[in-house]
């Protein structure tokens, strides 16, 4: 590892330099890389020249591995970001195919749970961190290759892709460096924004200066903030603002050289055409206040959220006004150290397009949306949602650092297991292998891949167009929304069925304490909430666009987690007092949906409705083309969509009485067609069948005013 990360690449050498000196230890995320693991370390001086090998020989490494990840659990300051429940990164890539051949992650204590109904999310978020350090990371897009090893983004002259820091300044205007935090403010005089430096605990922050020889004590005076860098909060209005708002370079070079002493040529600083052309220099970035033309997300809430300058791969806080004022703020956000290495992609590999006419609550918008376009990924992603113009597979655009860009997009894929937040099932989809594929650097293995059900042949509507053109669309024409729902949580509570039907389910639509950013929007009218009220209201995952979905949850009493409900965990079986559906949660289990009518208790005392119902798991298993469900051991045969099964039985000295609803066989017996056969299709039920029915006896007839018990079920943490 190289001191405070500074590094030559020689023109036709595969090694790496350090400027001046190596670290004298070094990491891979928070780990200390043993020494014998460890290549030489080579150096050069602050011109690059005299490189040699420096301080101890090269270690053995370790014999016939073709990667090493390192894992660490620590509770660490990014932790603390965004409910953070692991990170991971590749440390080291080979010479010949920029291959990864060593990353590390770290798991953070405090947000992992070891309860055992939590151990499939556990081991999930491991596969998926591992995955990231593989190859599915905004950091190594630019090393793909196509499947005869040929790069696909050009090198430069040291074989490696250009650092991401050359964006396209004439279509922006906004500043790009590799390392440190940038403010960025509004000039008080005309709408114009010029970064700020801020200094973090006295440090020097390399090429933080408008020219790389700027001295610490210009960069630094007693980490303070330099003050609008060119101290424009005290120009006048006609020096500060020229032509439309647009600070020239004339005035530029005459504040520099008055307030700060510094001699630029004014050929190096243009206004916002373009902001410089040399990559070492530090570019003032003039900022015009047009949000629509600098692919800056607008929004009339407090909400912070992210957006991604087209071209210059760097991402952009955007702070807006609660009162409807001016822009107070916008800034860049602090980079880690390894995103600072970030190498910019070909469009071979990531390409952005527009969404014209995507549908919100106030009309009609253009949305940028990033696709991952590789060969595989592509075949793939078409193949899925049954649409063959769709360009690539979505890549997340919200997020901390770390979540935009390297992962899917969770409107799109929900519960892929490389979306950014696990929410429920997660499941290892053909696309992902498909990514991993077109890496160049491994073979799929697609008969590993998992089913996602999410968004399976719904077409290019459900792909291409916003969550509220679709839930519009599907209730034109008398079709369900789903898998987007807008049932907000009521009393009494209605739950349903997950589209695998792996859990009972609920619509995760809130209220939200602010109106919604404009883009994420998804209602004209929600039932049961008062007209003008709408944008308050989205779904209770951010990086789902805010759209609302069916989702896993947890129950909770008194604000603790009591269960959870995926139906193949036994823990999430609820206590036999107030099993009052029959429930079974069992390996074999899966979701049925209820009918309209709450489920009741009766005893020769009492009568008792729970105030909530909707849908419940049972177990099943499929026989002889046909869908069997297992309820209080007692069978239901299920011979066509649809039918309704009731249930009647006497258990622990109340009679349940309730009502199934048959599911398609196909949704729960397809994977058993090779060795039960093919469900034979819906028929009537034979007149001879009876379904078992108890009846409640008791000595004396009376009557018996019935009481409610309400349960406390709230959604918990939604996943």
């Amino acid at each position: 590892m190289c001191r405070n990360n500074q590094v030559f690449y020689k023109v036709k050498d595969p090694y790496a330099y350090c400027k001046n000196a190596c670290e004298n230890k070094t990491m891979c995320g928070e780990v200390i890389v043993p020494e014998e693991h460890l290549e030489a370390c080579r150096t050069c001086n602050s011109t690059g020249q005299d490189c040699k090998k420096t301080g101890p020989g090269q270690g053995p490494g370790i014999d016939g591995a073709d990667f090493v990840f390192y894992v660490s659990a620590m509770e660490t300051e990014r932790c603390h970001k965004g409910m953070t429940v692991a990170y991971a990164a590749h440390c080291q890539q080979e010479a010949a195919l920029d291959r990864p051949i060593a990353g590390h992650a770290n798991l953070c204590p405090q947000s992992i749970s070891t309860k055992p109904q939590e151990l499939e999310i556990l081991l999930s978020t491991v596969k998926h961190e591992i995955l990231h350090a593989l190859g599915f990371s905004v950091s190594l897009y630019a090393f793909y290759r196509d499947p005869e090893g040929n790069p696909l983004t050009p090198r430069g002259d040291t074989g490696r892709p250009q650092l991401n820091e050359r964006c396209l300044p004439e279509e922006r205007g906004i500043v790009v460096s590799i390392s440190g935090l940038y403010f960025v403010r509004r000039a008080r005089y005309c709408n114009i924004y010029l970064c700020s430096l801020v200094c973090q605990k006295s440090e020097v922050l390399s090429y933080l200066s408008l020219v790389s020889s700027l001295s610490e004590e210009r960069a630094c005076q007693k980490s303070k903030v330099m003050s609008y860098l060119a101290l424009v909060s005290s120009l006048p209005e006609e020096r500060a603002c020229q032509k439309s708002g647009v600070l020239t370079y004339l005035a530029l070079v005459s504040i520099l050289s008055e307030e700060w002493g510094i001699d630029i040529s004014s050929s190096g600083l243009y206004s916002v055409r373009r902001a410089g052309q040399k990559s070492e220099v530090l570019y003032l970035a003039l900022v015009s206040i047009l949000p629509e033309e600098r692919g800056i997300v607008v929004s009339s809430s407090g909400l912070f959220f992210l957006r991604r300058a087209r071209y210059c791969r760097i991402y952009l806080w955007s702070l807006f006004s609660q009162k409807s004022e001016v822009l107070p703020y916008l800034s860049l956000v602090s980079i880690l150290p390894e995103e600072l290495q970030t190498r910019q992609w070909s469009e071979r590999v990531v390409r952005s397009t527009v969404r014209q006419g995507w549908s919100v609550h106030s009309g009609r918008v253009d949305r940028e949306v990033t696709m991952m376009v590789t060969p595989k990924v592509l075949e793939e992603v078409r193949r899925h949602f049954n649409c063959p113009v769709l360009e690539g597979a979505e890549l997340e655009d919200q997020g901390e650092e770390g979540t935009a860009l390297t992962h899917w997009e969770k409107r799109v894929f929900e519960n892929e297991a490389m979306t950014g937040t696990h929410t429920q099932n997660p499941v290892y989809s053909r696309i992902t292998l498909a990514l991993m594929e077109d890496t160049g650097w491994y073979k799929a293995n697609y008969s590993m891949a998992q089913p996602l059900d999410w968004g399976r042949n719904y077409g290019c509507d459900f792909a291409m167009k916003s969550c509220k053109e679709w839930m519009d669309n599907r209730t034109a024409s008398g079709e369900s929304i789903h898998p987007f729902c807008n049932k907000v949580k009521r009393d009494p509570l209605e739950t349903e069925c997950t589209i695998d039907r792996s859990s009972v389910a609920l619509c995760n639509l809130v209220e939200h304490q602010e109106k919604l950013p404009l883009l994420y929007q998804n209602f004209v009218s929600i039932p049961h909430v008062p007209p003008g009220k709408e944008s308050y209201y989205g779904g209770s995952v951010t990086l789902a666009d805010y759209c609302p979905y069916i989702q896993e949850f947890t129950w909770r009493s008194n604000n603790i987690v009591v269960r959870g409900s995926h139906c193949q965990y036994l823990e999430n079986n609820p206590s036999p007092e107030k099993n009052f559906a029959l429930e079974n949660y069992n390996p074999t289990s899966r979701c049925f949906d209820h009918t309209d009518h709450m489920w009741e208790e009766r005893s020769c005392g009492q009568v008792r409705q729970w105030r909530h119902w909707g849908s419940g798991c049972y177990q099943f298993y499929c026989q002889e083309g046909r869908l069997h469900v297992v309820v209080a051991n007692y069978t239901y045969t299920c011979y066509y969509t649809g039918q309704v099964l009731d249930i009647r039985i006497l258990s622990s000295g109340w009679l349940h009485k309730g009502a199934l609803v048959c599911p398609p066989c196909e949704d729960l017996c397809q994977s058993e067609d090779s060795k039960q056969g093919l469900c034979v299709g819906n028929s009537e039920m034979p007149p001879y069948i009876e379904y078992h029915l108890d009846e409640l006896t008791c000595r004396a007839a009376g009557f018996y005013a019935p009481w409610t018990l309400l349960i406390v079920s709230v959604i918990g943490s939604l996943r």
